[in-house]
């Protein structure tokens, strides 16, 4: 196979509780922060919705919904990652997820990454990884678009 198709584009985000390791082509764009419209009912992870490119975008603290923080507060770099979920069955396109500075663009192989043995608490990180020297949460996508729109829609 050839080197440079067996590489994949990720993004590494950094969040409250490490970094979100995701694949590039579902960052659809990264955002300054602002304060999101709150919503009347939900869970305490779901922080509200903004308006972006005329979509209202909920808007997340990944910390707070896969480990069970109490808080997450948003403070000086903090960014929201704004990703397109893929979904088919779901009305949900998009997903901004509250980062603390700025991702940064990785090129990675499968023998540059090395999966961890954690037990994973929660159903929205498919696992823990080591990318280098960092410790990356890969989310399951799927399982974080399920959470967030039975957030957004089933109140």
């Amino acid at each position: 196979m050839n080197k440079a198709a067996s590489k994949l584009r990720t993004v590494m985000a950094p969040y409250r509780g490490g970094h979100l390791l995701l694949p590039g082509n579902v960052v659809a764009e990264v955002i300054d922060y602002a304060k999101p419209v709150p919503q009347e009912h939900g869970p305490p992870w779901l922080m509200g919705e903004l308006e972006w490119n005329s979509w209202q975008v909920p808007i997340i603290s990944f910390a707070m919904l896969s480990e069970s923080t109490s808080r997450d507060p948003a403070g000086a770099g903090s960014r929201i990652l704004i990703l397109k979920t893929l979904a088919e069955k779901v009305s949900l396109y998009y997903i901004g997820i509250l980062i603390n500075g700025l991702p940064k663009l990785k090129k990675i192989t499968s023998d540059g990454i090395e999966k961890l043995d954690k037990k994973e608490d929660s159903a929205v990180v498919f696992c823990h990884a080591r990318l280098g020297e960092d410790e990356v949460v890969i989310p399951s996508l799927d399982e974080l678009t399920k959470a967030v729109a039975a957030a957004v829609y089933d109140q």
